[in-house]
């Protein structure tokens, strides 16, 4: 693998991360809007979506899982329109997610989290564990540091999570912006459609949640916490820096080095798709994700 630093670097910097009986949640959690969709025969499914999208990325997902699961969508503050929630951080809105949970008396929780949603997912399943029956991760992992660096550290991270966030939050040109962020958003989709989609998405986030949101995954280390996971665990990972010469096996053994302290878990390496694996190829993701809620 020629220099992984590089390669990851392209994702600490660019991770972005209407049914018709859709039904909206109250305002009683400003961390997160909620859309509640389809039928609780085999249990709830809570959908996280990754940095700046809505929940609307999981429509195509929803609609193949609606007519057996209860499906709970989340939008969380500051992401595509939807209101921010000042001083808010990625623990604020664990919390929210957990109280959620508890609220509603959900039973036969399972957690499907692209990307930071994923990270939000091992978090959650790692402080509560009784409340998860399982959880899938679509490209997410405990510490995003780790990914340039396995010997990184919460405290290592922190000075270069602080000048990241500071860069972020520094005014940009809507057109200097959006040069940014479709370079970004071709090395992680495919499709022009969706690319031109997350991009709308990504330019009305608030950019101050977005960078918080960065900062919160390069400071927030789950690698030993993640032992603490009862439930079943699917991660989904993809061929990161295969353009630059990173062989599979090395990015397999990036991944398989953060998720190993999970006791009960499953690994699946999409060699083709990018980053947004449900939109590269949905048919693989959907096969993938019903086999393992069904086992």
């Amino acid at each position: 693998m020629k220099n992984p630093s590089v390669v990851f670097l392209v994702i600490a910097f660019s991770l972005l991360a209407g049914m018709a009986f859709a039904t909206p949640q109250s305002s009683e959690f400003e961390a997160f809007k909620v859309e509640v969709k389809g039928t609780n025969k085999q249990g709830n499914i809570l959908f996280l979506p990754g940095l700046g999208c809505p929940g609307e990325v999981w429509d195509e997902t929803v609609k193949g899982f609606q007519n057996q699961y209860q499906c709970h969508v989340f939008t969380l503050a500051g992401f595509a329109s939807q209101p921010a929630l000042k001083g808010a951080t990625l623990a604020t809105i664990k919390d929210q997610v957990i109280a959620y949970i508890e609220s509603k008396k959900l039973k036969n929780v399972s957690l499907i989290g692209h990307s930071l949603g994923g990270f939000m997912s091992f978090w959650i399943a790692s402080e509560r564990p009784k409340l998860i029956k399982k959880v899938v991760a679509v490209d997410g992992l405990p510490f995003l540091g780790a990914m340039q660096n396995p010997y990184a550290t919460s405290e290592s991270m922190r000075p270069m999570a602080q000048k990241m966030k500071d860069n972020m939050l520094k005014s940009r040109s809507t057109e200097v912006a959006t040069k940014m962020q479709m370079r970004t958003l071709r090395t992680m989709i495919t499709d022009k459609k969706h690319i031109d989609q997350v991009l709308q998405w990504n330019l009305k986030s608030d950019q101050a949640a977005v960078a918080q949101a960065m900062y919160d995954m390069y400071t927030v280390d789950l690698r030993e916490k993640v032992a603490n996971i009862k439930a079943p665990t699917l991660v989904m990972g993809v061929w990161w820096g295969k353009d630059f010469g990173s062989s599979l096996e090395a990015v397999r053994q990036t991944y398989m080095g953060q998720i190993k302290k999970i006791p009960n878990h499953q690994f699946l390496m999409h060699e083709k798709a990018k980053h947004f694996i449900m939109y590269d190829d949905p048919t693989w993701f959907q096969t993938q994700l019903k086999k393992f809620l069904n086992k």
